[in-house]
């Protein structure tokens, strides 16, 4: 029996070890192609940053915030290129680590890919098109803003050795929650935030869940802590708070302040949170 289990966990580390490998190839092939893209944008002078709303209004009440397009391309950017990076540390230092949490992360992760579409939208007038292909664009991006949160709900409720037979089916059905509110969602692609992206149906409604899955996760993790004594699971709530923070600020940042807040916050956050979730399993 005990050498079954450890089959099985070796054969799980070594699936979720390839998954990891095509998962930073991916992401690093896609971080190339926007890149290219900017290039020829920039060589073309194609990029058409044309906004109309800032989100939230309350930024425009506030004088050392004014707006910067050039802030909101390197927010999106930064949160692009920290999928690989990220990547590529969990490839390093998770490789012989059993944790189920690192499966979740990686909806967080995705999240943050497709903020890289924020990228691509002002490129060549794609947002003056109202074509099928923006919008479907529009749809991945909300998509991601959805599965963010929902990820570590799954993280941090679903990660125990009671639920890792079921976290594959658990992995796609935080995706095609994710996926389903995304098609349904309203989305006004007439009007372009000063982020780069569309304005969509109920918004309030939205923030609201979000910070009520923001609380959930630190509960849960704190209330894990307590009923499985690791003091490493109380550090994880509070590094999921400057992680999550972090990621928050970048989707929202059109000046330099919230830029270097959210550059600061959300490395930060993943730092610690990964160390102390290899600490845990090791």
């Amino acid at each position: 029996m005990s050498f079954f289990y450890y089959h099985v966990t070796v054969m799980t580390l070594k699936f979720r070890n390839k998954i990891t490998r095509a998962f930073f190839y991916f992401s690093s092939v896609c971080v190339v192609i926007a890149a290219a893209y900017l290039v020829a944008g920039i060589v073309s002078n194609s990029i058409h940053p044309v906004t109309s709303t800032r989100v939230p209004e309350l930024l425009n009440s506030i004088p050392f915030m004014p707006y910067a397009s050039a802030a909101a391309f390197i927010a999106a950017g930064f949160l692009f290129i920290y999928v690989p990076v990220v990547l590529f540390f969990i490839r390093r230092y998770f490789v012989n680590t059993q944790s189920s949490e690192i499966i979740f992360f990686y909806g967080f992760l995705l999240a943050c890919l497709s903020e890289g579409i924020r990228l691509v939208i002002p490129l060549f007038d794609i947002s003056n098109s109202f074509s099928s292909v923006f919008l479907f664009l529009c749809r991945i991006l909300y998509a991601g803003r959805f599965l963010a949160p929902i990820s570590f709900i799954f993280l941090s409720i679903l990660s125990d050795s009671a639920q890792r037979h079921d976290i594959e089916k658990n992995f796609f059905l935080m995706i095609a929650v994710s996926g389903i509110i995304a098609l349904i969602i309203p989305v006004n692609s007439a009007e372009l935030t000063t982020t780069f992206e569309p304005t969509y149906g109920f918004s309030e409604i939205f923030n609201v869940f979000r910070f009520i899955l923001f609380a959930v996760v630190i509960i849960s993790l704190l209330f894990s802590a307590r009923k499985r004594d690791i003091k490493e699971l109380q550090y994880l709530s509070s590094d999921f708070a400057f992680l999550f923070s972090g990621y928050i600020i970048l989707t929202i940042s059109d000046n330099y302040v919230l830029l270097a807040a959210g550059a600061v916050l959300l490395p930060l956050g993943t730092a610690r949170f990964l160390l102390n979730l290899h600490r845990i399993y090791m």
